[in-house]
């Protein structure tokens, strides 16, 4: 779907499932280049069991990728940026319970600042981000895993990619209200 914030799609996955675009079928995956701020909204509810580690997305050709959010132990989100420099990881200072609530999760990117936020609340965030990325990068699998089988044991309503860095209050306008934050379009349904 189409919004005024940039694409959207809502598809209700359960127990492990995994959306795949193929890495080579440009552009049917979310893309940014070198130094463009993004960000990354996703309306999510974790199920107990599973793997201990669930990735929600990643890009690269691996676990250790350039760009992955992902629950560590299963329940606290984590966000590592790879640039041409370094790497920087932050840890979100709050978990997502296993308590079959939806929660908002929000991953924002620009030049030198990286922040997570977990239902509406900033709980990480860095400013030793470096500068641009190595290069353009594309997320092509969302609740991904490989012969680890770490894939996200839960469900995802709705991802939203955005070519822009959210604010604070976008966010928290965003967790309030996930799906009447895209509207006067109409183009999802109520949860």
């Amino acid at each position: 779907m189409h919004t005024r914030y940039g694409p959207g799609v809502s598809i209700p996955t359960e127990n492990g499932a995994e959306i795949e675009a193929l890495a080579d079928s440009n552009p049917n995956f979310a893309a940014w280049e070198q130094n463009e701020p993004h960000t990354i909204a996703l309306l999510i509810k974790g199920r107990s069991g599973g793997a201990s580690t669930k990735h929600l997305y990643r890009s690269g050709t691996s676990s250790t990728g350039d760009h992955i959010l992902w629950l560590a132990s299963g329940v606290t989100p984590n966000l590592r940026h790879d640039s041409n420099t370094g790497t920087v990881t932050i840890t979100s200072s709050v978990s997502v319970t296993n308590d079959t609530a939806w929660h908002t999760l929000v991953a924002t990117w620009r030049p030198r600042r990286l922040e997570l936020y977990l239902d509406g609340i900033s709980r990480a965030n860095s400013t030793a981000a470096n500068t641009n990325t190595s290069d353009a990068f594309g997320i092509y699998r969302w609740g991904w895993g490989f012969s680890t089988n770490r894939d996200f044991n839960g469900d995802i309503a709705l991802i939203l990619c955005c070519g822009a860095c959210w604010t604070g209050h976008m966010v928290r306008r965003w967790h309030a209200d996930p799906f009447g934050f895209l509207r006067p379009w109409n183009e999802v349904p109520a949860l």
